[in-house]
């Protein structure tokens, strides 16, 4: 399926421009801390919970008795259930400190600021957000909790009390998309790990129409801004039969919720500001759509107006001569088994703009960095004649240049025959 289908009009905010959204970023940052202790979670917590757009409650206790916090950030003046809203998890992983340190600084920020930007988007958006799903890790500083178990490969099975009560928030607030917040380790051998990434759920005709093109639309924007906004990224999609042990395969496959993995990478270069940068614009570009799609006013059944950011027009203009693309790998009827790089030679990205590798029409990866590749799993793939797909879109969604290739699966070598 070509781009454009994916993201029927990928777009920048209008009423906030590029300059404007990096400043509102670079705004809520700004409130950052350096990496609170959990003490010092909930006494920040604690400490806005005096100000009226913030409903600070605990979901329950950890295997060790600690307080799982839930903090809300709301216009006090609009009913909850009449405002979108975006349900964020954080530090599942004990170790991993930027998703917990910017939810506390949408908290600060959204709780404080009186700009019209800000109270127009609270008269319309509700954040939720778990900064702390795993106190104990966090406590202990390591990647498990109090029971020493991954929280994020237990979600299908759901016996740990801190996920039985995330779950329980979940179905209580009833969110309009969902962001489950993390970090990559500085090295690995992964190649999907090399980059900030965010996994969703794909174009597949088994699942809802509605969720995949929540999530596609949505994913094809993130790409769009973190271009703009000079962060990596790479975008994987799930599909069904995928096993939900994850927080945001259970939510999104199995709950049908429009739900994102987000995944900052750290090391050199990518201090911890950065990677709350990361997560931030992230939330701000989910909610954006979120807004799109889902905003009605009281009594409406479509927006009489256009929500507080709102898509501009895609601008129809021819694209840059310099502007190519190119699958420099695989080569024509190339032979695949096992791991195959997709791999795409690409000159003239404009601003916003990223890269997309389809197979078969399917959409697999989208990336805004080079090098433009995507690692193809061919036991995935059934044997035979199978097309590869690569695509150069603006930020618009248009399809500057697409190049094509037919690769042969033959997975018996790689299954051992």
């Amino acid at each position: 399926m070509m781009l454009r289908r994916v993201a029927l009009s990928l777009a920048l905010l209008c009423l906030v421009g590029h300059l404007a959204m990096a400043d509102i970023v670079a705004d809520i940052c700004r409130t950052a801390d350096s990496s609170p202790s959990f003490d010092g979670v909930l006494q920040s917590l604690r400490a806005l919970q005096t100000n009226p757009r913030i409903t600070l409650s605990n979901l329950g206790s950890t295997r060790q008795g600690r307080p799982i916090p839930l903090v809300v950030v709301h216009d006090p003046a609009v009913p909850i259930e009449q405002t979108v809203r975006v349900f964020i998890v954080a530090r599942q992983h004990g170790t991993e400190a930027s998703g917990t340190v910017a939810c506390l600084a949408l908290a600060r920020h959204f709780a404080r600021a009186d700009g019209e930007l800000e109270r127009t988007l609270l008269g319309q958006l509700s954040l939720v957000m778990v900064p702390v799903a795993n106190p104990d890790g966090m406590c202990a500083g390591r990647r498990t909790n109090g029971g020493g178990l991954d929280l994020n490969r237990q979600w299908a099975n759901g016996g740990e009390p801190e996920i039985s009560a995330i779950k329980a928030a979940v179905r209580k607030h009833q969110p309009h998309a969902l962001i489950d917040m993390h970090e990559l380790p500085a090295a690995t051998s992964k190649p999907s790990f090399r980059d900030n990434f965010i996994q969703t759920i794909g174009r597949d005709s088994s699942l809802s129409p509605d969720l995949t093109a929540d999530c596609s639309q949505t994913s094809a924007r993130l790409a769009s801004w973190m271009s703009q906004c000079g962060v990596p990224l790479n975008v994987y999609y799930d599909s069904a039969g995928e096993n939900l042990n994850l927080c945001h395969r259970y939510f999104g496959l199995g709950a049908g919720i429009p739900s994102y993995l987000f995944e900052a990478k750290c090391g050199a270069g990518r201090p911890l500001s950065e990677r709350v940068r990361f997560h931030v614009l992230g939330t701000l570009v989910v909610g954006n759509y979120a807004l799109h799609r889902y905003y009605h006013p009281e009594g409406e059944t479509a927006p009489s107006s256009p929500p507080p950011v709102a898509e501009a027009p895609a601008v129809e203009a021819p694209p840059p001569a310099s502007t190519t693309v190119a699958l420099t790998t695989p080569r024509p009827n190339q032979v695949a088994r096992g791991q195959l790089p997709l791999v795409a030679e690409v000159s003239g990205l404009p601003p916003g703009g990223y890269i997309g590798f389809s197979v078969d029409g399917r959409l697999k990866s989208l990336t805004t960095t080079a090098p433009h590749e995507y690692l193809l799993d061919t036991l995935a793939c059934s044997d035979g004649q199978h097309e590869v797909t690569v695509e150069l879109c603006d930020a618009s969604g248009r399809t500057l240049g697409t190049s094509r290739s037919v690769i042969i699966v033959d997975n018996r070598m790689a299954a051992g025959e």
